[in-house]
């Protein structure tokens, strides 16, 4: 009890690592256990007392797509940042057998492709550069994560971009975990490699742990030679974020940025809007700047459906896409 109760300390000052120190210990993935444990993910808990989220207020406005999938937009002077926002989210009921999720690795190309190609009811960016995170697409490993890179730090370049992971299980249900606690990047890619999910990518920083907004305090020692990680995670970008309820319920939000009407934000800032509209119990920040990108059937542009405002074209509209390596994406079964 007195270890369990000094990793629960160590877990709540700690983010995102970048040396050996990291935090608490984690359990061993599956296929690796002593004795049978069930898998740290969230789905699998079955919630107990009160419902503990809830949705935006009425500055908010609610789209319904269909049943159990709700789109949540915010446009104006966002009360968290005292600046202009403009803010698309998706929420989709994964208690219903219609919808699944699942990742896409593919060759550098848009969101919005990856959209209609797929039939897919909602789509967005997923995961940094792919020889700096886990990647696994249905069964087969696409990136283990490159460890060769050096840098300043006793770790390899690339300990910033993992934090966690979200994983994708074959029955299309999805977790968010905070699986690098106490692991080194080389310990962290052999384990995500003995998880038996289909679909994984993994991410950094942590933004919500089992309700804990981790997300307000990032790890000074992520910083390395080649990435200034924590100027980058507290300056004002474009976002994205994918969180899980405790009601099962994922949540895939883009916040625009770099415009005179849509300033961004910084991490905490995501933090903080993610837990005072929607109190998740677990989020992850994905690759944001120009890569945010968030499609919806039947909403946004007509040719594309892009619902946000990528802005890798520094232009106000639609269509400033970033190609990237990596997508998340729903289906509907229609049932």
């Amino acid at each position: 009890m007195k270890k369990l109760a000094f990793a629960i300390l160590l877990v709540s000052f700690l983010s995102c690592g970048g040396n050996n120190e990291y935090s608490t210990e984690l359990p061993p993935p599956p296929g690796m256990e002593q004795e049978e444990q069930k898998p740290s993910g969230n789905i699998d808990d079955t919630p107990t007392g009160e419902i503990r989220a809830k949705t935006p207020g009425s500055d908010w406005t609610k789209t319904e797509i269909s049943e159990g999938l709700v789109m949540w937009s915010f446009k104006g002077k966002s009360p968290i940042t005292a600046t202009n926002q403009i803010i698309d989210i998706v929420e989709v009921d994964m208690n219903l057998p219609r919808y699944t999720f699942h990742v896409k690795f593919h060759d550098p190309d848009s969101v919005s492709n990856i959209f209609k190609s797929t039939g897919a009811v909602v789509a967005t960016n997923a995961g940094y550069g792919p020889v700096s995170v886990f990647i696994k697409d249905h069964g087969i490993v696409k990136s283990s994560i490159d460890l060769t890179m050096a840098t300043d730090r006793n770790e390899p370049e690339y300990a910033w971009c993992n934090d966690g992971g979200v994983y994708g299980r074959a029955d299309g249900r999805a977790t968010i975990e905070h699986t690098r606690k106490g692991l080194t990047l080389q310990e962290f890619s052999q384990y995500n490699l003995k998880r038996t999910e289909p679909n994984i990518v993994t991410s950094a920083p942590m933004l919500i742990d089992n309700f804990d907004p981790v997300g307000y305090k990032l790890d000074p020692d992520a910083s390395t030679l080649h990435k200034d990680y924590i100027s980058l995670q507290n300056n004002v970008n474009p976002r994205t974020a994918v969180a899980v309820t405790d009601n099962n319920h994922m949540i895939f939000a883009v916040v625009n940025g770099r415009y005179t009407n849509a300033a961004g934000m910084t991490i905490a800032q995501l933090t903080k809007l993610l837990v005072e509209e929607f109190n998740p119990q677990y989020a992850i920040n994905m690759d944001g700047g120009g890569s945010s990108t968030l499609c919806v059937k039947g909403l946004g542009d007509p040719v594309n459906n892009v619902v946000n405002y990528p802005n890798d074209n520094k232009r106000f509209d639609h269509y400033g896409q970033r190609k990237r390596r990596t997508t998340f994406y729903i289906m509907d079964s229609g049932k």
